[in-house]
């Protein structure tokens, strides 16, 4: 038994016992187990402190991330900007317990939204390479007319997604557990009319969706498995944290993280690759290139891309 399930126990025994309060400390040590195993589970193998991952962008981006020296930070988009529109949801959807469950009014808020960062394995073949591939190209890199940066990140900020679906319902197995014993705490809290364990309870919960949250995010459908994408994960920051852009038509909401920073980032280590479909390639290398030494005093590789490749 794992060490989250046998403080469900207590949780229990405590109820039986009629401890309330009791049972609402055991209840957050068991949310904050479950909280630390999730995320274990999904953590990057590995001993070294920093891992290389790719990460694809718009030229407009790697331009404005270039411009302002030291200020600039790889972002962490708002969820529902994510390329799977059904991503956030293959751990609870379709099961009727979390439709029941008061988790839904959570899952389906607004607040209910993470922030992401996707990065690419960086690996080196005889026929591909993740920092100049045609697919990511496509998909990520605003079809070709965009950057790759290659670069090292801090290995304990990433999580390994899932692409299983064994592993996505042991989740939410895990989950259910987990709320069930939750739901016993609040019926016995509704019946006592306890309005001192009101206000816990409803943290308690806050704390628990908060980690559902990150968990829901690091599970995408099996057609992407390919990518075996690495990401950072924010789940619910302060609302002060949050910045607002316009991007085209639209507003898209982020976060910056320090760990991400454009100090950091532009190592030794780092190559940046001008996309296939760029208009005068070379010329843009060149462009971004005198950035990085007027505005960073660094000088990470810029190449471009070797494919041949025409947007349309």
């Amino acid at each position: 038994m794992v060490i989250w399930e046998s403080t469900l126990k207590e949780v229990k025994t405590a109820l039986r016992s009629g401890k309330v309060n009791a049972a609402l400390s055991h209840l957050r040590k068991a949310a904050e187990e479950l909280s630390d195993e999730l995320e274990d589970e999904r953590r990057l193998d590995g001993d070294s402190k920093e891992v290389k991952v790719v990460h694809y962008t718009s030229l407009a981006t790697a331009h404005a991330l270039l411009a302002e020296p030291s200020t600039q930070y790889f972002r962490l988009y708002d969820s529902v900007h994510l390329t799977d529109p059904q991503e956030g949801w293959y751990v609870f959807g379709g099961r009727d317990f979390f439709r029941r469950s008061s988790i839904s009014k959570w899952l389906e808020s607004p607040v209910s939204h993470a922030y992401i960062l996707s990065f690419l394995p960086f690996e080196v073949d005889s026929v591909h390479k993740s920092h100049d591939h045609l697919s990511h190209w496509r998909a990520y890199g605003d079809n070709g007319r965009g950057c790759s940066f290659a670069t090292t990140v801090p290995r304990d900020r990433l999580y390994e997604v899932n692409y299983e679906d064994a592993t996505r319902d042991a989740t939410a197995t895990k989950f259910e557990r987990f709320l069930d014993t939750a739901a016993q705490v609040w019926d016995e809290v509704s019946r006592r009319k306890s309005a001192s364990s009101y206000p816990r309870y409803e943290e308690l919960l806050e704390t628990v969706f908060a980690t559902a949250l990150k968990s829901r995010f690091l599970h995408k459908h099996p057609s992407y498995a390919l990518e075996r994408e690495r990401r950072a994960v924010v789940a619910a920051p302060e609302q002060s944290k949050i910045r607002t852009e316009v991007s085209g038509r639209n507003l898209r909401h982020h976060v910056k993280d320090s760990g991400f920073g454009m100090d950091q980032l532009l190592n030794s280590e780092c190559t940046i690759t001008v996309g296939p479909a760029v208009l005068h390639q070379t010329d843009v290398a060149k462009t971004l290139q005198g950035m990085l030494v007027r505005n960073y005093r660094s000088e990470p590789k810029v190449d471009v891309s070797k494919i041949p490749y025409r947007s349309v």
